[in-house]
């Protein structure tokens, strides 16, 4: 009579771990499988016409990670701090926000300090972290990873703000410090505003 009712108890416990798999399966997209068109203002187009002969264009992929998926998880460490000691930044010329960029045994992709004015976010970054994915690329684009923080959050509002800042887009590598600047952290500044109540 016991082991007929454990054996009911369990089955309605798969069949609920089941429902569960498969509703997060249907509803959960990763930030790699939907990534956003490159919708940039006008403004944004026309500084990639008028570069100085020292900046670079660079066609990239643009993922976002936070305190949740940062590794450690939970946490705004950091694997080659030039400016920061952790992750972090404005997105000011002088206080750029982290990038983080694939790298090997050989060490990262991108040599850290390097800096980059992303156009559609009005933000200067600095390479000082590395992002374990992004080594292979994605669709034959390099791919960078912009820290957002997103501690004020909650995990699947950060989870949110990361994908909705993931597109692919075109960045300018070793910046002329007067571009504009929308100063501020992405997660609270950028994304706040657009998640619901």
């Amino acid at each position: 009579m016991i082991t007929l009712k454990l054996q009911n108890l369990l089955s309605i416990v798969l069949l609920i771990v089941i429902a569960l798999v498969a509703y997060y399966l249907t509803t959960y997209q990763s930030p790699m499988a939907t990534p956003q068109p490159d919708v940039r203002p006008e403004s944004s187009l026309s500084l990639l016409n008028q570069l100085d002969p020292t900046e670079t264009a660079v066609p990239v992929f643009l993922t976002a990670y936070t305190h949740y998926d940062n590794d450690p998880p939970g946490s705004a460490a950091i694997s080659h701090p030039i400016l920061h000691s952790l992750a972090g930044g404005v997105g000011t010329y002088t206080d750029p926000i982290t990038l983080a960029v694939g790298f090997t045994d050989a060490g990262p992709d991108i040599e850290p300090g390097t800096k980059y004015y992303v156009p559609h976010l009005q933000r200067y970054v600095i390479v000082e972290d590395i992002c374990a994915a992004c080594h292979p690329g994605y669709e034959g684009l390099t791919w960078v990873d912009i820290w957002i923080d997103g501690v004020e959050m909650t995990a699947a509002d950060s989870d949110l703000c990361a994908r909705s800042v993931t597109r692919k887009t075109t960045i300018i590598k070793n910046p002329k410090p007067t571009y504009p600047v929308t100063a501020g952290v992405i997660a609270t500044d950028v994304c706040a505003q657009a998640l619901p109540e």
